[in-house]
């Protein structure tokens, strides 16, 4: 397989490291020699100094031969143009970074078929997404994201105070927008329609946005205090964390630099307390009460101001610290440090891409802790006609968790029908992994 990378930066640079670790021929092009001479010093990758929104230059480094072309310059523009061109010339998969929101018609992190192009990407809205996912691990056991879904799937194991104990998994209401997929159950993964009565330590799969997840794994937990949340940073980043924090939790508090910011971010959050001030000053955390805070999210343009008003945090007595990092390579010495997890664009960027060429699907599969099955990733491929969910005959103790139509999570339980494209998430057991995609590919066959 191979891929050719359109800019040389961090997000760039990463993306060749991963591309060329999972065996493909990967190619790199920039502008700036300089920025090549560091690639080439670290990475055993092509390199080619060019404009990438000419014709010339993408012929040169055949393009028409790629798997994918993934455009993550600066700039919005040329991302769109050379990854529009690449799609044109022949390139499997053509993706652009584009970082303006005002560019995208929904509020999800990716679109599909913009320009002609396979998929437009907001990192913004990945890394608030995944920080988010983050946020999960508090109270769920497993979580997986749905890269260019923009769905989750959560196993969230019922506590002693959970309103859900004693209700029928099926008639369970977990909340507009969320499913529940199936239940954990002694380590074992069973239907919902087979759990009469949920009991303490069942942990049911819920599938949705992750904004929606959050909301119904509080209702199911059922903590005794909601929580109070603050985050440093009123960026892109920080504000899409504080809208979807907002409805979910007791408090939500972001402390911004910038005053003009802190007015605008007023006028946008009706519900979130917003601060003027240095998220770096221990004076102002203190002012603020951030040690009563149940977590933090730092959320800044600069890695050492997030580290710094995170570790400050965990001086303070923050329990759970989470962090946006711009530079790769850095989250296992933050996890050392005591934060609980980042979210960064070039890794999630790379997942994402990653998770659009099919020939990838079954290297990406998560296993449920203390399960005997693991969680996997499916796309069907090209369908003369559409089938119903039950013609997907699965292997003993497999379960199909999640159907995704672009960013809509289908409503498995009235059988919907299924198109060449949509994705299908399987939990199964390792040995039955090949066995379902043999099924899978049955089912995709022209009929």
């Amino acid at each position: 397989m191979k891929a050719i990378i359109i800019g040389a930066g961090d997000v760039g640079t990463h993306l060749a490291q991963h591309f060329g670790a999972l065996g493909m021929e990967v190619g790199l092009v920039d502008v700036d020699d300089s920025a090549l001479v560091q690639v080439e010093e670290k990475l055993d990758v092509m390199t080619v100094k060019g404009n990438a929104t000419h014709r010339e230059l993408l012929k040169a480094v055949k393009v028409q031969s790629a798997d994918v072309v993934a455009a993550v310059t600066a700039s919005d523009e040329t991302n769109l143009v050379s990854a529009a061109l690449s799609a044109s010339m022949g390139a499997q998969r053509a993706v652009a970074r584009v970082d303006d929101p005002g560019f995208y018609k929904s509020g999800v992190a990716v679109e599909s078929e913009v320009l002609g192009i396979h998929a437009a990407l907001c990192a913004s809205r990945l890394v608030s997404d995944q920080l988010l996912i983050n946020l999960l691990s508090l109270d769920a056991s497993f979580t997986m994201s749905v890269p260019g879904a923009g769905l989750v799937i959560a196993a969230v194991p019922l506590t002693a105070d959970s309103p859900a104990l004693g209700e029928s998994a099926m008639d369970l209401h977990v909340g507009d927008g969320v499913r529940l997929a199936a239940v954990l159950r002694d380590h074992v993964l069973r239907p919902a329609q087979d759990i009469a009565r949920l009991e303490v330590g069942d942990a049911p799969f819920l599938t949705g946005r992750v904004g929606h997840v959050l909301l119904a794994t509080r209702r199911l937990v059922m903590k005794k205090h909601a929580r109070r949340v603050a985050i440093i940073g009123g960026g892109d980043v920080g504000l899409q964390l504080a809208r979807a924090l907002a409805p979910v939790e007791r408090r939500v508090q972001l402390i911004e630099l910038d005053r003009p910011r802190c007015e605008q971010l007023s006028l946008e959050l009706q519900n979130v307390d917003i601060v003027h001030g240095d998220g770096t000053n221990i004076s102002v955390l203190r002012d603020e009460q951030l040690e009563g805070a149940d977590y933090l999210l730092t959320a800044t343009r600069s890695d050492e101001v997030n580290l710094m008003a995170s570790l400050l945090a965990i001086d303070l007595g923050v329990p759970d610290c989470f962090a946006l990092l711009h530079r790769a390579g850095y989250a296992d010495a933050y996890s050392r440090l005591g934060i609980r997890g980042t979210a960064g664009a070039h890794t999630v960027i790379a997942r994402t891409v990653t998770r659009m060429l099919p020939k990838m699907a079954t290297k990406l599969a998560e296993p449920i802790p203390k399960a005997a099955q693991s969680v996997v990733e499916f796309k069907l491929g090209r369908m003369d006609h559409p089938l119903v969910a039950r013609d997907v005959k699965l292997p003993d103790n497999c379960h199909l968790l999640l159907a995704a139509r672009g960013n809509v999570n289908l409503a498995l339980s009235k059988n919907p029908q299924l198109r060449g494209g949509e994705r299908l998430i399987v939990a199964a057991p390792t040995r039955a992994i090949a066995e379902v995609e043999r099924e899978i590919g049955r089912l995709s066959r022209p009929r």
